[in-house]
């Protein structure tokens, strides 16, 4: 097991608060970091799209986890969420990303609000073309199976250190870069 990247390893500190000015308005993103435990090299970029969102990115042997909450938009103008998101996402300076690109897609077992939350996950796949990304939409339940080892583990049950929208990004940047059902582990504790 030795070659397997243990997920529980990761050791998450936050290091600041950005304030973040879009034409919506000013909003506050939590910065956390972690070094990637062992030895293998990971460059991908991760996004749980929403008003509430995450952003990871893994380069070599950095994790960077980014959060926070888009500017509120009129009740009726919810497809602004995604211009907001299109304006963040092509500023690539914000979050330093590097390799190939993945958007949590829709989960179709959930009920409501995935029409509100589809313009504002293309806001994001377009923001990261725009910024010069290869970027892909992959389902919720792949991303998991494949970063995490069970489409039925989300990714705040591995890092409840992270919130929901952050943990459920780095599962996904995970899956950017490549890891696969099976090259990963997690320990004996609670979160198994």
């Amino acid at each position: 097991m030795p070659n397997k990247l243990d997920l529980e390893a990761f050791e998450f500190k936050q290091v600041g608060q950005k304030e973040w000015e879009l034409p919506s308005g000013v909003f506050s993103v939590t910065v956390m970091h972690s070094k990637i435990p062992g030895r293998k090299i990971f460059e991908g970029v991760g996004v749980d799209p929403g008003r509430n969102f995450g952003i990871a990115t893994l380069d070599g042997r950095e994790a960077w986890v980014l959060f926070g909450t888009l500017p509120k938009e009129l009740a009726n103008e919810k497809w602004r969420y995604g211009v907001a998101a299109f304006e963040m996402m092509k500023r690539r300076e914000w979050y330093y990303g590097k390799g190939i690109a993945v958007v949590e897609g829709a989960a179709f077992k959930e009920p409501f609000g995935q029409a509100d939350l589809a313009h504002i996950r293309m806001g994001f796949v377009l923001g990261l073309y725009h910024a010069g990304f290869d970027v892909g939409i992959k389902a919720p339940a792949t991303i998991r199976s494949n970063a995490l080892g069970s489409g039925k583990l989300g990714g705040l049950e591995v890092w409840p250190e992270l919130n929901h929208n952050g943990s459920d990004a780095l599962a996904t940047a995970l899956y950017a870069a490549g890891l696969k059902k099976g090259e990963q582990k997690r320990g004996t504790d609670i979160r198994t």
